[in-house]
């Protein structure tokens, strides 16, 4: 007997045509031995999480989730409600598509359900926001990473693409240039000025051929937390060497840098903040990390 897997689409993800996709997933799941299943394609915000969640008691072994990193974080969601373990792969069709980066996933759609069926899982952990009832896989911004979110609508990302975001992470720069964090981290008082802050669950992504957040685990049980002050052009170029390297031992005036399994991070002026690339709403926020939490397929490349 076949194993099943439930491939849910987001149409409204990308800038391809739906149906073309939809004909690309359902010929990849029929081609690929030993596996059947069922497209479902989302009407609105809340399905993917209510399938994902019930997939298991469907009688589904696996779950793929196409679309952007939204769409991957709301399955994974899905899963975390229902406590259940269901492997979850992606197919990457967002924008930015950070998390098929990470998990080195291929980005050829057929390709892409491939390996979601056949390929190797591995348990990752999650942030958690317990008054929001939320997570995120990738990580959460608060600030300008967050507003840069906020400001980057549909219609700026249909006509600019990625460009939508760099406008917007100018005018975040702007807007927020005297914020100050109040921060509790595992228990201990931190304040901190800082227009940028990023609390990172996936280490080693690429942005613009950068190398960001090398050396971050999402298998330690661990949260890494960043503030970065914009405001003094030389602390900004030594910030981001120590971002994008992994030498993080060193204090840095305009950067500071902690581990830490809770954090709850309040400001004077209410800041942006995003998660996993979705705009959520203003500071304060209390974030938790939940260990091995979801068993995500990962690529060949694969080694954190």
């Amino acid at each position: 007997m076949d194993d099943k897997a439930l491939i849910i689409m987001n149409p409204t993800a990308g800038q391809g045509d739906p149906a073309s996709l939809r004909e690309t997933l359902e010929s990849a799941l029929e081609q690929t031995d030993g596996w059947s299943g069922e497209v479902r394609e989302t009407t609105g915000a809340g399905d993917c999480a209510e399938w994902a969640g019930a997939a298991e008691e469907d009688g589904f072994d696996r779950i793929i989730a196409v679309g952007g990193d939204g769409t991957a974080l709301e399955a994974a969601e899905g899963l975390l409600t229902a406590g259940r373990s269901t492997p979850l792969g992606v197919v990457p069709q967002g924008t930015a598509n950070v998390l098929a980066g990470v998990l080195c996933l291929p980005t050829d759609p057929a390709e892409a359900v491939k390996r979601a069926l056949i390929g190797e899982t591995r348990d990752f952990d999650l942030g958690y926001l317990p008054e929001l009832d939320r997570c995120f896989l990738i990580g959460l911004g608060i600030g300008v990473p967050a507003q840069t979110v906020e400001k980057a609508d549909r219609e700026a990302k249909n006509r600019f693409g990625f460009g939508a975001y760099l406008g917007a992470f100018i005018e975040g720069l702007i807007e927020n240039r005297s914020a100050v964090l109040d921060i509790t981290v595992d228990g201990e008082s931190v304040v901190a000025p800082g227009q940028s802050a990023i609390l990172a669950n996936l280490g080693e992504f690429d942005i613009l051929g950068l190398t960001l957040a090398e050396g971050i685990s999402p298998h330690d049980g661990l949260l890494d937390f960043f503030v970065i002050d914009h405001t003094e052009p030389g602390a900004v170029l030594e910030s981001l060497k120590r971002f994008l390297g992994s030498d993080r031992k060193k204090e840095v005036s305009g950067f500071l840098h902690r581990k830490a399994r809770s954090i709850r991070i309040e400001s004077q002026t209410p800041l942006s903040v995003q998660i996993d690339g979705e705009w959520i709403g203003r500071t304060p926020v209390e974030v938790q990390v939940e260990a091995a939490a979801v068993s995500l397929v990962v690529g060949e490349a694969y080694s954190a």
